[in-house]
C-alpha cells in the first residue's frame, strides 16, 4: 500500500463555505441521545461498550450518535513505526464494530460523522475504498437499519435539529481536531464562531471527557449560552495517550436530555 494520498481536513471555515451536512432528529419526551465515540475497535473497553449499548437499547426512544474513530485500522496507519499488514484486519474490525454495534443499536443510530482512523479507509486506494462501499460498508447498514439517519462525509461535521415536544435545539457534533487540553476551548470557540447560535457543540478526538455549560455576551448585550462536550473514549490505556500524557477517559457514554415544553437540557453519564 504505497502512495497513500490523504483528503486534506479543512479549516472550520471552508467547512462553512462548502455547506454542511444537516439532520433532523425527532426525539420522543424523556427520551435520551446517546454520544458514543472513539470506540476504536479493537482497543476498545468491551465491557464498557457493552453497559452503554445496553442502557441506549433498553429504551426504543433512546438515539444515538456516533463520534467517528469507531476502528482503529492500524494496519493502515500513515506511521512509519506501525506495521503494514493486510486488509484482512481491517475487515475483520469491521466485522465487529457491525456486530457488537451496528446490529444491535442500528435503528437508533440518528448521526454519523468519520474520524481520523475512518480516513485510512477513504484513501485513494480502491481496496480500501472497497471496504466502506462493499458490503461491510458501516453507513449501508445504518441506512438500512435506520432510513433517515444521517452520515457526514468525511471531514465534515453534522448540524442537527434536535425537535422535542415543542421545543427545537441545535447541535454540531464532529470529530474535532486536537488532541492537547489547551486546545479544548480555542476549538470550541473556533466552531461557535463559525456555527453560531448552536445549543450543543460536541468535539471527540482527545479521548478524555469533559464537558461545561459556556456563557458569552453577545453583540447586543444579550446573553448567549451553550452546553460543549469534549466526546470520550473505551480505550483509557492506548500507549500513544500515556506518550501525550492525557489521563484517561472517564469511560461512560454522555447522555442528553431534551425537555420537550421548556428549553432546556439536562445531561449525565449512561451509568
Amino acid at each position: 500500500m504505497n502512495n497513500l494520498e490523504t483528503v486534506k481536513p479543512p479549516a472550520f471555515e471552508e467547512m462553512k463555505i462548502d455547506g454542511l451536512t444537516q439532520a433532523t432528529i425527532e426525539l420522543k419526551p424523556e427520551a435520551r441521545l446517546f454520544d458514543l465515540g472513539d470506540i476504536h475497535i479493537p482497543e476498545h473497553k468491551t465491557t464498557f461498550l457493552q453497559r452503554d449499548l445496553y442502557f441506549l437499547a433498553k429504551d426504543a426512544r433512546n438515539q444515538a450518535m456516533l463520534g467517528g474513530d469507531l476502528i482503529n485500522a492500524e494496519s493502515l496507519a500513515p506511521f512509519p513505526s506501525q506495521p503494514k499488514n493486510t486488509l484482512m484486519q481491517i475487515e475483520g474490525e469491521m466485522e465487529m464494530l457491525l456486530d457488537q454495534v451496528v446490529n444491535k443499536v442500528g435503528a437508533q443510530i440518528s448521526m454519523v460523522v468519520w474520524g481520523n482512523h475512518e480516513e485510512r479507509l477513504f484513501r485513494k486506494e480502491k481496496s480500501t475504498i472497497d471496504i466502506l462501499s462493499g458490503h461491510l460498508s458501516i453507513k449501508e447498514r445504518i441506512t438500512r437499519l435506520n432510513p433517515s439517519a444521517t452520515v457526514a462525509d468525511l471531514y465534515r461535521g453534522i448540524m442537527g435539529f434536535v425537535t422535542c415536544g415543542s421545543q427545537e435545539y441545535k447541535i454540531y457534533i464532529a470529530h474535532g481536531l486536537g488532541h492537547l487540553r489547551h486546545m479544548y476551548w480555542s476549538e470550541f470557540d473556533r466552531a461557535r464562531e463559525v456555527f453560531p447560535n448552536m445549543d450543543i457543540y460536541v468535539l471527540h478526538h482527545a479521548h478524555q471527557y469533559n464537558f461545561q455549560v459556556h456563557r458569552w455576551i453577545n453583540p447586543n448585550k444579550t446573553l448567549g449560552r451553550a452546553l460543549y462536550i469534549r466526546g470520550g473514549t473505551y480505550t483509557p490505556y492506548m500507549p500513544y495517550m500515556e506518550k501525550m500524557l492525557l489521563p484517561p477517559a472517564e469511560l461512560g457514554a454522555i447522555t442528553l436530555k431534551f425537555h420537550p415544553r421548556k428549553h432546556r437540557i439536562t445531561f449525565q453519564f449512561s451509568r
